[in-house]
């Protein structure tokens, strides 16, 4: 203003210094530019928030305990053999036969590389042919429980009474008294039932047995820990006690498996506590 008053000729008076002062504002001036600033201060605000997001990180995930381990591996194997279970209750007879077929081609070859003597049995040759013995025992007690049960229920639908005719007679009049059919129903339920009974504790009883050679077999090799241990045992004396509770109840010469231990004649207490766990293997 001091440059306008001198190159103008103004006096420096109160009026003047107004004068050039309104003048001055009126003057059109460039505004200042914030382009620049503002981007900058956005940069700077987006290196500061990176900054922030590179110091997080994920967390890691807890460290697996050894007992989560182990319950997950228990799990596995519990998983394999309920499947394998359902495999062999869901093939057929002629499964069975080829089975059967295969593994006697299998005994031929090797009684007839047994019978080589220049050819020694290897560590391996010997294991298969353990293996496949035991399928051959497992089959057998399946075909032998199989025809035992076949002989039961037929047992039971036919004619045990001297006289047939008048069984027969009987019967089809039960068939058509509705009154005779209602009385006689409730003793038919209860000869179904123990059938059943009899039936699913033959066939836990089995699947018992298959699960603790399933397990002595893919453990052989295999350090337990001492609950495992414990379990096994617990299912071998379990097996052992509710196999000769069924002998002593049916009275009959089933089929044995070599035991290396003999027991005592069951108590009552141990004949109950048996019956009780069979149901829930």
């Amino acid at each position: 203003m001091t440059t306008l008053t001198t190159v103008c000729d103004i006096p420096l008076d109160a009026q003047g210094q107004r004068f050039v002062q309104e003048l001055y504002n009126r003057v059109p001036r460039q505004a200042k530019s914030t382009g620049p600033t503002k981007r900058k201060k956005e940069e700077k605000e987006t290196k500061s928030l990176n900054k922030i997001n590179a110091s997080y990180q994920f967390l890691d995930d807890e460290p697996e305990s050894k007992q989560d381990k182990e319950e997950r591996r228990l799990r596995k194997l519990e998983k394999k053999l309920r499947k394998r279970k359902r495999q062999e209750d869901n093939d057929d007879q002629d499964d069975d036969t080829t089975v059967t077929s295969t593994w006697n081609e299998k005994m031929k070859q090797q009684a007839l590389e047994a019978d080589d003597p220049s050819k020694e049995e290897t560590e391996e040759d010997r294991l298969e042919r353990e293996r496949l013995e035991d399928l051959r025992e497992r089959d057998e007690l399946a075909e032998r429980l199989k025809n035992k049960d076949k002989e039961r229920t037929k047992a039971v639908v036919e004619d045990r009474s001297s006289n047939r005719d008048s069984e027969a007679s009987r019967r089809r009049n039960l068939a058509d008294d509705k009154d005779a059919r209602r009385h006689a129903l409730p003793g038919l339920r209860d000869v179904s039932r123990q059938q059943y009974l009899q039936k699913r504790e033959e066939q836990k009883l089995e699947l018992l047995r298959q699960e603790i050679e399933d397990e002595e077999f893919l453990f052989s090799n295999t350090k337990l820990t001492q609950r495992e241990r414990d379990e096994l045992e617990y299912k071998k004396q379990v097996y052992e006690l509710a196999k000769r509770r069924l002998q002593i109840d049916t009275k009959e010469d089933g089929y044995v498996m070599p035991e290396g231990t003999s027991f005592a004649p069951l108590s009552k207490q141990s004949r109950h506590f048996v019956s009780s766990c069979i149901p829930f293997l």
